[in-house]
């Protein structure tokens, strides 16, 4: 085997004769320079490198979603480089705290992978915090949060500090494989006269987290699997309007939080039930009462401020 020879998707070489060669010039036209550098970045070298179509659409995809996510990032972010709120560790709320420590965490393993020449699993890494614990995670539950809270609540405060600190991480980590569109999105966040190139690798900082995790975790992924059953049923059409019974000790706010139920309530065994009471229009919560406006609590705040 020749390493870091670059094959066909069958394995061979390529070749006038097989007509399964394809020019720089090809490739660039059709995805751009960050979308192949990407690729080449997700290759291991010491093996045969692999092109076909599909591998450079699998490419594309894996762009798709990062770009989505920096996107999504900026999105929730101050307009025009404006300032985030640092917040202390001690203020920090049980998720942050979680997520800060898993950033921190991955983006040292990446800086590993980096220093070892190893590009394909620091990329990888990143990836796939990315899709499990950004996507599929925080940004989901952290969503209601920022749209339904009032802006100066402590729990979104909190959540866009961590935010701009997944940003700082993922761009300037990412740099190195796909400069345009990390440049394109520092100078989106910071100005045109930023460039991330000049940076350092910004790693977050370093919090504590509970050990709980696992087991938290593991409740959500049961709890959606039943609520999916639901749903298949057509008895629900979202978490929101489930009740969760869970087993456990742990704090019955931070596992409807987690779980994006309505409300969760400690038991012997995970249960889940149609929530009997009221939704808010505006956050699409269900509570057992909702003040005379027609809203919840939270959300008459949120609009009276």
């Amino acid at each position: 085997m020749t390493h870091g020879f670059v094959v066909d998707g069958q394995g061979r070489k390529f070749s006038k004769s097989l007509g399964n060669g394809v020019t720089p010039t090809e490739l660039l036209g059709k995805y751009g320079m960050d979308i192949i550098r990407l690729w080449v970045g997700s290759s291991d070298y010491a093996e045969e490198v692999r092109y076909s179509p599909a591998h450079m659409e699998a490419a594309a995809d894996q762009y798709r979603t990062i770009r989505n996510s920096l996107r999504w990032l900026l999105g929730n972010l101050p307009e025009g480089g404006g300032d985030v709120a640092d917040v202390a560790e001690d203020k920090l709320p049980e998720l942050e705290r979680y997520i800060l420590h898993r950033l921190h965490s991955v983006l040292a393993e990446v800086r590993g992978h980096y220093d070892a020449f190893q590009f394909h699993q620091g990329v990888r890494a990143l990836q796939t915090f990315i899709s499990t614990e950004l996507s599929n995670l925080y940004f989901d539950v952290r969503k209601d949060t920022l749209y339904c809270d009032r802006a100066d609540s402590p729990d979104r405060v909190a959540c866009v500090y961590a935010l701009e600190q997944i940003f700082r991480g993922l761009t300037t980590h990412f740099a190195p494989v796909i400069p345009f569109t990390t440049d394109e999105a520092w100078r989106c966040r910071y100005g045109e006269n930023a460039c991330v190139h000049l940076e350092e690798y910004a790693v977050g900082p370093k919090t504590k987290s509970h050990d709980f995790w696992a087991g938290l975790l593991h409740i959500r992924s049961q709890a959606n699997q039943m609520i999916e059953q639901f749903r298949a049923k057509g008895e629900v059409g979202s978490n929101l309007e489930i009740t969760l019974n869970y087993a456990g000790v742990y704090d019955p706010d931070l596992v409807a939080l987690v779980c994006g139920v309505s409300e969760a309530k400690p038991s012997m065994e995970i249960e889940i039930a149609k929530h009997p009471g009221h939704k808010c229009p505006r956050c699409w919560r269900y509570y057992n009462t909702l003040e005379a406006s027609g809203l919840c609590t939270r959300c008459e705040g949120a609009v009276n401020a």
